[in-house]
């Protein structure tokens, strides 16, 4: 539902009102000043001004409740309550709750006119794929599954990885990691500079990027064992059938798909799918609770 509230957002006109309404289809301007006890502007604190939209989930409920019915010019004022992590003096960590008071004036109330899911519109953001509510939020649920089946593969595959790795653990050779490590160092010391950063420091990044670089050669090496071993390789007649699926969804003709895909080493992305693949099936693999690996990532990382 939140995906296509998105959607229709997206597709959305803004206009300017009077009053907010009922509903959260509204972005307005606040001039928000944090104040003290007595109502006061809190000392070394300036009003700054915002833009909040009310339909995000993440915006205060009390923004949320006490703009309602208010006109540009009204004002209101809210609590927002901070959580921090601190050591007592016994050392250990206890939360702390910290209030801050604000007083919010309203400077510009803007609406949502979200167009209806009818059959133009949908064509229209499908390109004639969907002209119905129905199959347009089937598609929509298909689409977020396959998101999170892809997110729940990269995991897979991760985890994957170190297990395989730590179980055959060894010194990797000197000269492939310190290969591996300028190659990482040159690629991120471009995109440093293609983004405007300041001076780039190789000598830091080398000992930042040394045990990431290990890990990959070791894992090269073990995954080139397994696919001699276990005879994984991608054939002719693979990338064929690729191709004729390929084609058929994007209407491009097979023997230049072929020909790009022969030229892309797209046969070494698909020769890693199929190890993936392998591995899954020969390996124990144990479906956890979001919370509960979550958890497990805390955990780790302390």
């Amino acid at each position: 539902e939140h995906e296509i509230l998105h959607i229709r957002k997206a597709n959305a006109t803004e206009v300017v009102e009077e009053t907010v309404g009922d509903d959260k289809n509204y972005v307005i301007k606040l001039s928000l000043q944090r104040i003290d006890e007595k109502g006061e502007p809190y000392k070394g604190s300036k009003p700054e001004t915002f833009d909040v939209d009310l339909s995000n989930e993440n915006v205060q409920k009390d923004i949320v409740e006490k703009s309602r019915g208010k006109k540009a010019g009204d004002t209101f004022n809210f609590t927002f309550t901070e959580e921090k992590k601190i050591k007592n003096d016994k050392g250990e960590e206890e939360i702390v709750k910290e209030n801050y008071e604000y007083k919010a004036e309203i400077k510009e109330i803007k609406k949502y006119l979200l167009p209806e899911l009818d059959a133009e519109f949908l064509k229209k953001i499908t390109r004639d794929k969907v002209d119905n509510e129905k199959d347009f939020r089937e598609n929509v649920r298909n689409d977020i599954q396959k998101y999170y089946d892809q997110k729940a593969d990269e995991i897979t595959r991760d985890k994957l990885t170190m297990e395989i790795v730590k179980a055959n653990d060894f010194t990797p050779p000197a000269s492939l990691v310190s290969s591996f490590l300028q190659d990482l160092i040159e690629g991120e010391e471009k995109e440093f500079k293609k983004q405007g950063y300041g001076k780039y420091d190789r000598e830091e990044a080398a000992k930042r990027l040394k045990s990431y670089a290990e890990f990959e050669v070791k894992w090269y090496l073990i995954k080139t064992e397994i696919e001699k071993k276990e005879n994984i390789q991608v054939t002719d007649e693979d990338l064929r059938d690729l191709v004729a699926k390929d084609a058929e969804k994007t209407g491009l003709p097979e023997d230049k798909l072929l020909n790009y895909y022969k030229s892309s080493n797209f046969a070494e992305k698909l020769r890693d799918q199929k190890l993936f693949e392998f591995l899954k099936v020969n390996n124990k693999i144990i479906k956890v609770e979001p919370e509960k690996f979550n958890n497990s990532k805390t955990e780790g990382n302390k």
